[in-house]
């Protein structure tokens, strides 16, 4: 038997990284970092365990600070403090939901600044890549047989029998593929890009905007990022914007609604954003959590 990653986005390479005796399973590899345009913001935080990343990729790069701002377009200003009623409407217009449920990592945690390193997480991706080059399979898997620990692929009859399975696919989609019924809520969020000179940013790097069709919004090399919750056509979206639209993407099922009382099974692991169906997870805890398997094993 052999061990297994399902997902080549960033928790999967990085998985497979610090653990050489896994195989990674996936279509393809980059996931969301794949998209033609920033998808809001990207950044890698500075933690003891990002940075252990970048030093054991030996990747050298410089730290900056990203300012965060938040705009009550009802007084038409920026605000230094979200009251509790600007938190509750942006938890409610990002999330779908009715009430808020009290997560205080919303608008992270309320941050004014972020300290980050000045890379872009493409180029992570990249060098993560190259170093798995020979240890990814590129296919789609299309049943889990948790009671036989076994995966079957698209186009082969032959079953992958597993002795550990780390499973970073959205945990809707593994349930489905193993055959689980159980009911996880998420919705869809559809990134726009727009014109600079959509919304004058000031001097932040993005700004949560709870009283707006939009939720939030990122500058971007590319232009002004605005999120929206939902499925949202391009001709939606060219409508909505005019003259400053530039482009759309939609993310399904990246918004997730509820993560009471998720499953295990034994010999799966399920780490990341996705994998574990957990909104708080950050990709510093996904390294720390994948080198201290490899330190136990």
């Amino acid at each position: 038997m052999k061990k297994y990653i399902l997902g080549g986005g960033i928790t999967g390479l990085i998985w497979g990284f610090y653990n050489k005796e896994f195989l990674i399973i996936s279509q393809e590899v980059g996931g969301q970092y794949n998209s033609k345009f920033s998808l809001g913001p990207r950044y890698l935080e500075v933690t003891e365990f990002s940075e252990k990343l970048l030093n054991d990729l030996k990747i050298v790069c410089e730290k900056k600070i990203i300012k965060v701002g938040y705009w009550d377009a009802n007084e038409v200003s920026f605000i230094n403090e979200p009251s509790e009623e600007f938190r509750v409407e942006y938890f409610k217009k990002s999330r779908g939901a009715e009430k808020f449920d009290g997560d205080i990592t919303c608008m992270n945690s309320e941050k004014q600044e972020l300290t980050v390193f000045d890379i872009d997480l493409k180029d992570i991706v990249e060098s993560l890549k190259k170093k798995l080059v020979s240890r990814i399979i590129y296919n789609k898997v299309e049943k889990i047989n948790i009671n036989q620990r076994s995966l079957s692929l698209e186009g082969t009859d032959k079953s992958f029998y597993y002795s550990k399975l780390i499973s970073t696919i959205p945990m809707k989609i593994f349930l489905h593929l193993a055959g689980k019924k159980k009911e996880l809520l998420s919705k869809a969020v559809t990134y726009v890009l727009l014109e600079d000179n959509f919304f004058d940013m000031k001097s932040f790097d993005f700004v949560y905007s709870p009283y707006t069709d939009y939720h939030r919004i990122t500058k971007t090399k590319e232009g002004l990022v605005v999120d929206l919750l939902g499925e949202h056509s391009g001709e939606e979206c060219k409508k909505k914007f005019d003259n400053v639209y530039k482009d759309s993407a939609i993310l399904f099922g990246t918004q997730i609604i509820n993560i009471d009382k998720l499953p295990k099974y034994k010999n799966v692991t399920f780490p990341g954003r996705y994998g574990a169906w957990n909104r708080k997870y950050k990709t510093e805890q996904v390294v720390k959590e994948a080198t201290e398997y490899a330190n136990k094993s």
